[in-house]
């Protein structure tokens, strides 16, 4: 259960009153001792925890897809179909902190090979439905190199997820006519084997810089953002922690409702509305804190501004009670009071500045 308790230990400045020419000002300082210990426990109890999780599931994920392979039954197809949702749901438990290991690469970051509709809400399926058909019909082998150097539409949970959960050749999404197109078509599982390879390897690039090298540094990313390290890495985006997490969660909100992505992710498999739910959820631990939180955003804002997280809870709430309706409406105009609770009420409530200018009147 989220905890709401509030363990803020703040130093309040003795405020100073001037006097000048018959008008009185003041001025009054607040610094939050615990705000940097909750914005560390963040990325080591929310975030790097969700890139971790992703490359687990994806290693499972391609194991199931192996041993599917080797013994092409209906349990073991069921068992890959689990296994892509148990994945894309740790994905989009991450994707609310798109930044760092995740953008690598400013012309080809890691995520877009991942999750090719959250670079611009492109929805890809029809190309990929067409690889496919292309790689069906070809002779030429299929190896890791193959998919290795496929353009980033044509890889990720798109891809596996149409492999997985229709027939190519009418898209019927009945378990038997699936399972026939791999036992068929041996180049079927050929072409899964590829996909769920590229997600592994996509996914130990992330983890591995989060927990151990980012950039050939020597240093986890963990380190060297919460240690200020970045800044001695040229070209590095070395904004503060607190920025970053503000950034990349809004970005988040505004893809959700702007890109209305309910239309278009995973409704071959039938599981948008779970990963809807796992990206909310996630953003709600980075405000509220994991079991092993001991100073989190909410304890902060509870004790400086109370009706902020207030605020924010209830469009979360909203937010829950419209994905457990499905009604893309309410939760639309959910999400994007959420985006505006992250540039006001979370700002305010923790009294940080980012440096950004909000202004597209949210």
């Amino acid at each position: 259960m989220l905890k709401h308790t509030s363990k803020l230990i703040a130093t309040v400045t003795t405020a100073t009153l001037l006097s000048s020419c018959g008008s009185e000002s003041s001025t009054r300082t607040i610094e939050y001792s615990g705000l940097n210990q909750a914005l560390s426990q963040v990325i080591t109890l929310v975030v790097e925890p969700a890139a971790t999780n992703f490359l687990n599931q994806a290693r499972q994920l391609d194991s199931l897809s192996d041993a599917f392979c080797s013994t092409t039954t209906e349990p073991n197809l069921l068992a890959v179909q689990n296994q892509w949702k148990a994945t894309a749901k740790s994905w989009y438990e991450l994707l609310p902190y798109n930044f760092g290991p995740m953008i690598n690469d400013e012309v080809l970051p890691e995520y877009i090979f991942i999750d090719s509709l959250r670079l611009r809400g492109t929805n890809y399926t029809q190309t990929v439905r067409n690889d496919i058909d292309s790689m069906l019909a070809a002779s030429s082998a299929l190896t890791d190199t193959t998919f290795r150097n496929k353009n980033f539409q044509f890889v990720g949970l798109l891809a596996t997820e149409l492999a997985v959960f229709e027939r190519a050749s009418d898209h019927n999404k009945e378990i038997g006519n699936i399972l026939s197109d791999f036992t068929s078509q041996s180049r079927k599982c050929q072409i899964l084997q590829g996909y769920t390879g590229q997600l592994v390897a996509r996914a130990e690039n992330i983890s591995n810089s989060w927990s151990n090298n980012y950039k050939n540094t020597g240093s986890s990313y963990r380190k060297l953002l919460l240690s200020g390290g970045l800044s001695q890495i040229a070209g590095e985006d070395s904004s503060s922690t607190s920025t970053k997490l503000i950034t990349s969660t809004n970005e988040y909100m505004d893809y959700v409702h702007k890109r209305t992505i309910v239309n278009d992710v995973a409704v071959v498999s039938g599981y948008t509305w779970t990963l809807m739910l796992a990206g909310l959820e996630s953003f709600e631990r980075m405000v509220e804190g994991t079991p092993a939180t001991t100073e989190s955003f909410a304890d902060i804002m509870q004790a400086s501004t109370a009706t902020d997280l207030a605020t924010i809870r209830a469009n979360i709430v909203s937010a829950k009670q419209a994905i457990e309706a499905e009604n893309d409406t309410d939760f639309d105009a959910a999400v994007k009071a959420i985006d505006g609770n992250i540039k006001r009420e979370l700002t305010d409530g923790l009294n940080i500045n980012t440096g950004l200018n909000f202004s597209d009147g949210d």
